[in-house]
């Protein structure tokens, strides 16, 4: 005499033995659906899709079978490796399918996280670093490429991971670190933060703020964690670098920062040392401001 629970496995025994044969036809019936409605029409030179919207009955046709029945119907695929084959084949042409003939919407890079930029050490022991292209930056999509920017280190540092907890926030592109000399940072702020703007901005660096010291003292309590005053500012020097102005400033107790602005992005350095860091290497740490540059945009892109 057969137990409740013997009844219980007998009929969901059944139910998935039913899905299981009319399963692939039904997935199949799906693929067809999607290679109908992905069809791409070319007329007159130009690609249109068309519409998908129909993709929400796929949801309708393939359901999670209940938890037993997924269990049994693993058991029978796990016993027939052909099966469980022809599945996974089902399954990778769908999420071909689905992939094929979609537009991107962003024109920014879409690869996340710390890609390697630097380059081989010199005679002198300094090596250069330049932004991976395709490198993906913080905000968010519509936006252009970021300018492929780049300064020269000492052999010494490293690239660290992004957190938004460090100071400069979503912001911030890039940390570095040396033990002999310091810390860097750098971050790419929109312009429209800030000032208002319109599309396909233009902006220059001297236009951003009345005076460059308005320009530091803004940013400084976001990238150095305290506000500072004028009588903090040690030193101040502006020049051309290519095409575009920039800014650098030293600033108490043991800081440099480096500004420059093109499309319509603020492009900010900010390097920062401890007390027997700066006392050693207050030069060096100066000239690796000096030596960042970044290429003017693109302004078609914006």
């Amino acid at each position: 005499m057969a137990t409740p629970y013997h009844r219980y496995y007998t009929v969901e025994r059944e139910e998935a033995t039913q899905g299981h044969k009319w399963g692939p036809a039904l997935v199949a019936c799906g693929i067809a659906a999607m290679c109908a409605a992905m069809v791409v029409l070319q007329f007159n030179g130009s690609t249109v899709a068309l519409p998908t919207s129909n993709f929400v009955a796929l949801s309708n046709v393939v359901r999670p079978a209940p938890l037993a029945s997924r269990f049994v119907t693993r058991m029978q695929a796990q016993s027939n490796p052909q099966e469980l084959s022809r599945r996974g084949t089902l399954a990778f042409g769908a999420a071909a399918l689905m992939t094929q003939g979609q537009a991107a919407q962003a024109v920014q890079g879409l690869t996340a996280g710390r890609i390697p930029g630097f380059g081989p050490v010199d005679e002198n022991g300094i090596k250069p670093y330049v932004r991976p292209e395709g490198k993906s930056g913080g905000h968010g999509v519509g936006w252009s490429e970021i300018p492929q920017y780049q300064f020269d280190v000492p052999a010494d540092f490293q690239e660290i991971a992004v957190s938004i907890a460090d100071l400069g926030g979503t912001e911030i592109d890039a940390r570095f670190t040396s033990e002999q000399y310091g810390d860097i940072a750098l971050i790419v702020a929109p312009v429209a933060r800030f000032k208002d703007i319109g599309w396909n901005a233009k902006v220059k660096l001297n236009e951003l703020t009345a005076t460059p010291e308005a320009l530091v003292l803004g940013f400084a309590p976001e990238v150095l964690g305290n506000p500072i005053e004028e009588e903090d500012i040690v030193d101040f020097q502006e020049d051309m670098r290519g095409e575009l102005l920039f800014y650098q400033w030293e600033v108490r107790p043991r800081n440099i920062i480096v500004a420059s602005a093109t499309g319509n992005r603020l492009f900010l350095m900010v390097i920062r040392a401890k007390a027997r860091q700066w006392a050693a290497h207050r030069k060096e740490l100066i000239e690796i401001g000096k030596s960042f540059k970044v290429p003017p945009a693109n302004f078609v892109d914006f």
